[in-house]
C-alpha cells in the first residue's frame, strides 16, 4: 500500500487520503474493524479502498451500518474480497449498489466449473468431485507445482526463482484466473477485470447475490483501460 501512496502521489498527483493499518490478528479483528470505520467515518472518507482480508471487509461494512456511514467500497482484487461467498455476508445496506472495483480472479463460475481444469484435476487425484469452492485452492497448488517442476532436478531458492522467471505465459483473458506471467516480477497475475455487487442477481451456484463484470468480464493490463467513466450499475 505504501508503493500505492506515493506512486498515487508523485505520478498522478492525487491524494490517496488516510489509511488504517491493522493487526493479523484473527481475534482482533472486530475491535480493529469498529476502530478503522471510526476513522473514516471522522474524516468524512467517501470512499474506503478495501486493502484488506475478506473477515474484516465484513466486519467493516457492519460497522460503518451501526454508525450510519455508507461510503463506496471499492475493491483491489486481493484475499478472497472478490468472490461471491464473502460479498454475501457483508451488510448489504453498506455494499448494495456500493461494492465495487477490481478483480484479479476470474468469474467464480469458470472457476467452479465441474468439467474445468480445478474441478478434472482434482478427480483425477482423488477420483472424487471437487467440494464446492476448492478451485482456489488448485489453482494456488497448480502454481507451486509448476515452480518446482521449473526448477529442475536441483531445488534451491536460485533454481527456483531461475524457473519461475522462465516459465511461459499462462492463463489468458477467459481462465479462471486471468493472465500469468513471472518474467519480469515476482507477481504472476498480469490483468484484472472490473466488478460490481449484485445482491439481487443470482449467481452460478443458484443463490442470490453475484458480483457481475463490465465490458463482458474482457480483462485489461496497466495502461489498457478505457478512460470512459467505469459502467457499474447501469439505470441507477
Amino acid at each position: 500500500m505504501t508503493i500505492s501512496q506515493t506512486d498515487l502521489k508523485t505520478k498522478y498527483g492525487t491524494d490517496p487520503g488516510d489509511r488504517y493499518n491493522y493487526a493479523l490478528d484473527v481475534s482482533q479483528f472486530p475491535s480493529l474493524a469498529a476502530r478503522g470505520a471510526v476513522q473514516f467515518n471522522a474524516n468524512h472518507d467517501t470512499t474506503v479502498v478495501l486493502a484488506c482480508d475478506y473477515i474484516s471487509m465484513v466486519l467493516l461494512t457492519q460497522a460503518a451500518a451501526q454508525q450510519h456511514y455508507h461510503p463506496e467500497w471499492f475493491l483491489i482484487g486481493v484475499a478472497l474480497t472478490d468472490t461471491d461467498g464473502f460479498a454475501r455476508i457483508t451488510d448489504q445496506s453498506e455494499t448494495a449498489g456500493h461494492l465495487f472495483g477490481l478483480s484479479q480472479a476470474g468469474d467464480d463460475k469458470v472457476a467452479n466449473d465441474p468439467n474445468g481444469e480445478a474441478a478434472l484435476g482434482y478427480k483425477a487425484a482423488t477420483g472424487k468431485a471437487m467440494p464446492r469452492g476448492g478451485a482456489p485452492v488448485y489453482f494456488q497448488l497448480l502454481s507451486m507445482f509448476n515452480q518446482l517442476q521449473a526448477a529442475g532436478p536441483v531445488l534451491t531458492p536460485e533454481t527456483i526463482a531461475k524457473g519461475t522467471h522462465a516459465m511461459p505465459p499462462a492463463g489468458g483473458d477467459k481462465a479462471a484466473v486471468g493472465t500469468w506471467d513471472f518474467s519480469n516480477d515476482h507477481t504472476g497475475i498480469n490483468d484484472s477485470r472490473e466488478i460490481y455487487w449484485d445482491p439481487n442477481s443470482t449467481a452460478y451456484d443458484g443463490k442470490k447475490g453475484d458480483y457481475l463484470a463490465t465490458y463482458g468480464g474482457r480483462r485489461f493490463s496497466t495502461g489498457q483501460w478505457p478512460r470512459e467513466d467505469p459502467p457499474i450499475y447501469p439505470g441507477r
